[in-house]
């Protein structure tokens, strides 16, 4: 609550300022995240495991910054159809500075999300670490807890989510860009084209369930082993 009324009143103050609704919805869309960035600074004092800690550091940003990019999708959305409705009035510009700016925010959010995930994903991989992705996590960092299995327990490992939409995100591009790269070439071109099109949704599927058999966790306990100490936390924040 104390955030929201921060995040109120400085976004009144950058509107006062500046006159701008575009810094003001950029804030906004940030304060999506803003819990998940807090857990994972948490997550890297807290963890004694380096790899995993690494890895969930990642994870973590990444998760926070795919809330902010939907949120900044929602509201480039919503802008565009405030400056399709406004006209030419005065107030038409800054309908569109602010579409603009929440969906380059969304595109440039999206794309650090799916780089994030993928070099947690690697980590994780190769220090053998299992990944647990869930807001209850926050609650144990504002309650201190560690290890976080207490709060997490009976609830769901959301990583397919953000490893399927990281994976969506990349095969979509890589497909627009080879049916571009194909249009003006000859027919072999265009069926090779057709055919990663179609392959793209399949290779989305694989994709993930490699993923989620190498690195996701079943249950938190996969992910934090109870045998693990307090100490072990402790001594990285007395660093």
């Amino acid at each position: 609550m104390k955030s929201w009324l921060a995040l109120v009143l400085i976004g009144c103050a950058i509107y006062e300022l500046t006159q701008s609704p575009a810094l003001g919805s950029v804030l906004v869309c940030l304060k999506f995240g803003w819990e998940d960035f807090l857990t994972a600074r948490w997550l890297w004092r807290r963890d004694g495991d380096r790899l995993r800690r690494v890895s969930l550091f990642w994870l973590y940003l990444a998760w926070g910054l795919w809330k902010t990019a939907i949120v900044a999708f929602l509201m480039s959305v919503a802008f565009a159809l405030v400056a399709r409705q406004a006209g030419p009035p005065a107030g038409l510009p800054e309908a569109l500075l602010a579409f603009a700016g929440t969906f380059c925010l969304a595109l440039l959010t999206a794309g650090l999300s799916a780089l994030m995930t993928f070099l947690s994903v690697f980590c994780a991989w190769v220090g053998g670490a299992r990944l647990w992705l869930d807001s209850a996590v926050g609650r144990a960092r504002r309650r201190d807890e560690w290890p976080p299995n207490v709060c997490c327990a009976g609830r769901t490992n959301r990583l397919s989510t953000l490893v399927l939409s990281s994976l969506g995100l990349v095969t979509l591009a890589v497909a627009v860009e080879v049916f571009i790269l194909a249009m003006p070439g000859g027919l072999a071109a265009r069926v090779l084209g057709f055919a990663f099109t179609l392959l793209a949704p399949v290779l989305l599927v694989l994709g993930r369930e490699v993923i989620a058999e190498n690195v996701l966790a079943c249950r938190p306990r996969e992910c934090w082993p109870e045998g693990e100490s307090e100490e072990a936390g402790t001594l990285l924040l007395e660093d």
